[in-house]
């Protein structure tokens, strides 16, 4: 039997600025090369029209062990985590959003908190405040931002678990999948 050995090096992965993937929408995570799971938050920051101010919406936001690289990133790009006006998450593993605790009570604590009614029995229980919750299977045709920008929640029961929600952004053709 032949095994097969990891190479000694890894590629370098920056975790300490933000990346890019298309306009206003920037991953915000962190890569270890030792872990096992990798959680990929993201930050859209939806610009208003007439000088309005933005709409920034963090997407899965990671897990407690990654905060320091997010909202080192977050803070960067739009000056603080206060600045948040909401947070999606996408099924309730805690890599993906058990950050959204301490970010949702230190930090943006009016931001509201996206996800659909199975995911949040679950992430109910990190100590997320009910009356800021958004229900996204009630807003199945889209849910219109501050901005007067549109997101649509896309359900992916069979992908991840039955309250699993990707997020669709018409204006940059993105979805965000969780962890699919």
């Amino acid at each position: 039997v032949r095994v097969s050995t990891p190479p000694r090096s890894m590629p370098a992965v920056n975790n300490t600025h933000a990346v890019e993937i298309a306009p206003d929408t920037y991953w915000v995570g962190k890569r270890d090369p030792g872990a096992i799971f990798h959680a990929n938050p993201f930050l859209r920051i939806f610009r208003g029209s007439d000088g309005a101010a933005p709409y920034n919406m963090l997407i899965d936001p990671g897990s407690s062990s990654d905060y320091a690289v997010v909202s080192a990133k977050v803070n960067a790009l739009i000056g603080g985590m206060g600045r948040l006006n909401a947070m999606f998450i996408n099924h309730q593993d805690p890599d993906v959003g058990s950050s959204a605790a301490a970010i949702s009570a230190r930090h943006a604590p009016k931001a509201a908190i996206m996800c659909s009614e199975p995911t949040w029995r679950l992430i109910v229980h990190f100590n997320l405040p009910r009356e800021r919750f958004v229900d996204t299977e009630r807003h199945a045709g889209g849910i219109t931002l501050g901005t007067g920008h549109r997101v649509l929640p896309v359900p992916t029961p069979f992908c991840h678990f039955r309250g699993a929600v990707a997020l669709y952004d018409p204006e940059t053709r993105v979805l965000f999948t969780g962890d699919l």
